[in-house]
């Protein structure tokens, strides 16, 4: 034997290649052959998840910079010298404290001024309406236009009833020299006498005439004295006075007709007495009586007419006063309107030389010192508020998703430590672009203010856009998608996944995973709701495992983009074919 084995050695060295070639072989044959007449199935396990409530949410996130909520610059509204400064840069300041003044002499002087134009203008409106002492009011001009007024009312009234005290003797009178017989003793009517004597003397129309229209100018006379001496009885001093201004003007109107009555029977008679002369006839005496009459009724119908014409032209200048009076009146309202307006414009323009601070916050700048001149419109400084907004923009893509009110939590690269929240309070109507790119501005209110929170900083915000509280909620890995139809992978058997290996290391089944049908909703980095298919406490496969390769395969691929899910394809386990629902 070691002979034999000094041989084997010799050739070895001699063919060294060629002896580790064999070797290999030897050993690889040695290898494959032990483990093809011991080899085992290869077992799938599955791992397993159980579905469960919770709350799920989306966001999107952005980026910007911290700034104030609100900076204004604080604007002069006088002109003047600065007199006195409240504050310095970086001083905080509270609502309304006065930061700064400008010298108010002037401003003074002006509303001394205007308070004394005010006072003359109220002074003379007293007077019109009439002022209350201490010793009784004194009678205003509206009120003594009134008074003028009701007196002139009573004064005609007085007129009216002096008419009517010789007025019915007048008209009573006419119609006995016209229509009694008081010149023959065939009892003819004086006006068909004196008719008679004329007629064979002129044989025209004329006469008769004559005669006819003072008949008439009488009936007329008379009727309206009849009516008019009703309403006299009907109406007294107590009667509106537009009562009595309508018996008044009626008065006026009966008194012409009756003097047109009288006026026609004198050139009646006239008439007669010169046709007669004319034709050497003697006068009868009565025709010089009725004359003289009718002259005296003249001179009272003349004296009617007088009185009660200036009643009514009285009483309408007196109208005419009260209404200029109430004009008046109205006028130097408005004097004293715009006296209290000036007044006003005064006193604000001396609030305008206080300059007060905004909103309580901080002075951010000063541009001015004591004793400098200032103009109206001038930016004195600025103030900015101690809260804070972060201002960020997002794609137009995005914009679409978020909504004012929305949740967002931020934090900063000066301090990954420090988180705050807050919530959408402002979105751009209109986006702006750059290089093509559309973007939007977004702000976001802090929830609390923090005083390492500076304006300028750099924020990342994530904004939450969607949340489901207590919903059915599965690892996202778990949902599988063949087209359209989303579905998860369950298995027949119900296994204990409180214990630890069988959530590492999975379980067997004897059957394969079945499909069910789900209907997704919002998903997140971890998980994806479940509307419906599946309740609390069912099992899901999340993944498979062999345990001949020791290997893990996923059951499906997932992308989560924001608020919409991205499920791939169907993954291991069982084609997605045969769905239970």
């Amino acid at each position: 034997m070691p002979h034999y084995f000094e041989k084997i050695i010799s050739f070895i060295k001699l063919h060294k290649i060629k002896s580790i070639i064999v070797l290999l072989i030897v050993v690889a044959g040695g290898y494959f052959g032990f483990g093809f007449f011991h080899k085992t199935d290869a077992e799938t396990r599955y791992i397993l998840s159980a579905v469960t409530k919770g709350t799920l949410s989306t966001s999107i996130s952005a980026s910007g910079q911290i700034a104030a909520a609100e900076q204004i610059d604080i604007k002069t509204a006088a002109s003047g010298d600065i007199v006195y400064i409240g504050a310095i840069e970086g001083d905080s300041i509270r609502n309304g404290q006065l930061i700064a003044q400008i010298d108010t002499t002037d401003a003074y002087n002006t509303i001394n001024n205007a308070q004394i134009s005010l006072d003359k203008a109220q002074l003379t409106l007293d007077k019109m309406n009439g002022l209350v002492t201490d010793e009784g009011t004194i009678r205003g001009d509206k009120e003594k236009a009134q008074d003028t007024l009701d007196k002139s009312y009573d004064d005609g009234f007085t007129d009216v009833s002096n008419v009517f005290l010789t007025m019915p003797t007048t008209i009573s009178g006419l119609h006995d020299l016209l229509f009694t017989s008081t010149t023959n003793k065939s009892f003819q009517q004086n006006v068909d006498w004196y008719l008679g004597q004329v007629s064979s003397i002129d044989q025209t129309n004329t006469p008769t005439n004559y005669r006819n229209q003072v008949i008439s100018a009488y009936n007329s006379a008379n009727d309206a004295y009849n009516k008019n001496f009703e309403d006299f009885k009907a109406t007294s001093r107590t009667s509106s006075q537009a009562s009595i201004y309508s018996l008044i003007s009626e008065t006026y109107e009966t008194s012409q007709k009756l003097s047109d009555a009288i006026k026609l029977t004198s050139n009646f008679l006239d008439y007669v007495k010169k046709s007669m002369t004319d034709n050497g006839y003697n006068l009868p005496d009565i025709l010089a009586t009725h004359q003289s009459t009718l002259n005296s009724y003249t001179g009272n119908a003349n004296g009617y007419l007088s009185s009660l014409l200036s009643d009514k032209n009285i009483i309408d200048n007196n109208k005419e006063s009260l209404i200029n009076t109430t004009f008046d009146i109205k006028d130097q309202e408005i004097q004293v309107q715009e006296a209290q307006q000036t007044l006003d414009e005064a006193q604000s323009a001396l609030s305008d030389c206080y300059i007060t601070a905004p909103f309580n916050g901080i002075l951010a700048t000063l541009n001015y010192k004591k004793g400098e001149a200032v103009s109206n419109g001038s930016t004195f400084g600025t103030a900015i508020t101690n809260s804070k907004i972060a201002e960020v923009t997002l794609s137009e893509v995005d914009i679409v998703n978020v909504k004012i009110g929305d949740k967002a939590i931020l934090t900063f690269d000066s301090d990954e430590n420090l988180q705050v929240t807050g919530k959408i309070v402002s979105i751009d109507s209109i986006g702006s672009v750059s290089s093509g790119v559309v973007s939007y501005g977004v702000k976001i209110s802090l929830d609390a203010d923090d005083d390492s929170i500076k304006p300028g900083m750099s924020t990342n915000a994530t904004i939450i856009t969607d949340t489901q509280t207590d919903t059915i909620i599965v690892p996202t890995s778990a949902v599988k998608s063949s087209g359209d139809t989303y579905y998860v992978q369950v298995l027949s058997e119900t296994y204990d996944l409180t214990d630890r290996a069988n959530l590492i290391s999975g379980v067997t089944s004897k059957t394969e995973p079945e499909n069910k049908i789900v209907e997704i909703g919002i998903s997140d980095d971890s998980n994806t709701e479940i509307i419906s298919g599946l309740s609390q406490g069912d099992q899901v496969v999340v993944r498979t495992s062999s345990s001949a390769t020791s290997s893990a395969s996923t059951s499906g691929s997932t992308r989560n983009t924001g608020n919409v899910i991205n499920i791939g394809g169907s993954g291991g386990g069982a084609p997605p074919t045969n769905f239970a629902r």
